[in-house]
Parts: structure tokens; sequence; C-alpha cells
């Protein structure tokens, strides 16, 4: 994603590990203005507890922003609209972390799982 004008986290061209009562998040530089952010979940909210999977219907990247906007209180994040390229959902060692990404990985990953496949790969 490329951070709007309203973000006003001190440094998004560093690596940041945010902890914070909302949960967890990591921010990681991309190239040009563009960042990369992890934004954990809680089963409850991203897990189907009948079958154990992840419920892809329930999070969308506008959604997934929202988290991350709670976690970085009391700075502010947004994307520049249209700007949210790439993103996906994927478990990881029972944490659910949301995955917003700029271009960059791959262009043809409109299935989330083989995308979520790639994303194990490169983590």
């Amino acid at each position: 994603m490329i951070p709007s004008d309203k973000t006003d986290f001190p440094d998004t061209r560093n690596k940041s590990a945010i902890h914070s009562a909302n949960g967890s998040c990591m921010v990681i530089p991309r190239e040009g203005d563009k960042i990369r952010v992890y934004v954990q979940l809680s089963d409850t909210d991203a897990v189907d507890p009948a079958t154990g999977r992840i419920k892809l219907d329930r999070y969308g990247p506008e959604r997934l922003l929202e988290v991350a906007k709670k976690t970085f209180r009391p700075y502010t994040i947004d994307a520049v609209p249209d700007k949210i390229e790439w993103w996906t959902i994927y478990q990881s060692k029972k944490i659910i972390f949301a995955f917003l990404k700029s271009a960059g990985i791959v262009s043809d990953s409109s299935s989330p799982s083989r995308a979520a496949s790639r994303l194990k790969l490169h983590c």
C-alpha cells in the first residue's frame, strides 16, 4: 500500500513492530513510497469454529485497514485510495495475520489461496 497524507506514524520508511491492546502490527518499507503491513487478527474474528478455516468473506482490504488503524492509535495510518494493490489472509502457527501489500510479489495472484501459498515461501 501507499500511505496517504493522513498517515502521521513517525517513520514508515523503517521496519517497525507495533504492539497495542488491539493486537500487533508490522510495517516493512518497500520500493518507492510503498509499505507492507502485517496485521494480527483474533481467531474469533477470522476463523470459522465449525471448520477451523479462515472466513475470507468477513475481510477485505478496507476492513483490514480499519484493524490496522486501531492498532496504530494514537498514530494514524491510511492508504491512498486504490493503492492497496494486493492483500490476503493466511494462518501461521495459530496466529492469523492479514497482509496488505503493494505491488511486488506477483500480478497473477487473483486467487487468495494461491497467493497465500506463495507468501508462505517468501516470509
